[in-house]
């Protein structure tokens, strides 16, 4: 494990003290003279969002509308064969308002966060695993979303990552899970890493 010191003037926390706690995940992915500083996963179980607050009573009304339809169609008699366009309604209504979420805490139960001396790495995949990188000298900006009791979010702007949100890809069908920023989601001790990052930031331009 690599001394924090060299690179950390504060007293470390607990989670940060404990970098090889994942080191597994990434000892195939490190490079030369690369050192492994911190390693984390997001929290796992079912979450809620802030935009939960408007997505899940729409599917419960898509579900509810979708749901009547069907049963009014079926005492009216108006056909006699489960209709297929209702049924995948009824799925889309079900994802929307629960399979989301398991399928959701499935992906973070599978994800797995990295900060070594040269870069960022978020590793993640359900059946397969994907590992996505970036160089700490390519970082432009880092939003923190830091929520009581120390745990919240970090989201890594590059310059090909502002491009890419510009209001000209705004209409992009590009996935955002796969082309934009890297972010750790919902780690503990979140101003402990931010001050890690911005600190060996700091070193490298030094």
């Amino acid at each position: 494990m690599a001394d924090l010191k060299k690179y950390y003037s504060k007293p470390l926390h607990q989670p940060l003290s404990k970098a090889d706690k994942f080191k597994g995940q990434f000892a195939d992915y490190l490079g030369e003279d690369e050192q492994l500083l911190w390693s984390g996963k997001p929290k796992t179980g079912l979450l809620f969002k802030q935009s939960d607050f408007f997505q899940v009573p729409f599917a419960a009304i898509w579900l509810y509308i979708v749901v009547t339809g069907f049963i009014v169609r079926q005492e009216g008699d108006l056909g006699s064969a489960i209709d297929p366009i209702s049924i995948l309604f009824v799925c889309v209504g079900l994802y929307l308002l629960i399979g989301r979420f398991i399928y959701e805490a499935i992906q973070r139960y599978y994800s797995y966060y990295a900060l070594t001396n040269q870069r960022i790495m978020v590793k993640s995949g359900i059946t397969s695993s994907e590992l996505r990188s970036t160089w700490l000298n390519s970082i432009v900006g880092i939003k923190i979303n830091e929520r009581r009791g120390g745990e919240g979010s970090l989201t890594f702007e590059t310059v090909g990552n502002l491009a890419n949100n510009s209001v000209a890809n705004l209409f992009s069908r590009k996935s955002t899970d796969q082309d934009g920023p890297l972010s750790f989601e919902k780690i503990a001790e979140v101003r402990q890493v931010y001050d890690l990052v911005t600190k060996l930031q700091s070193n490298a331009n030094t």
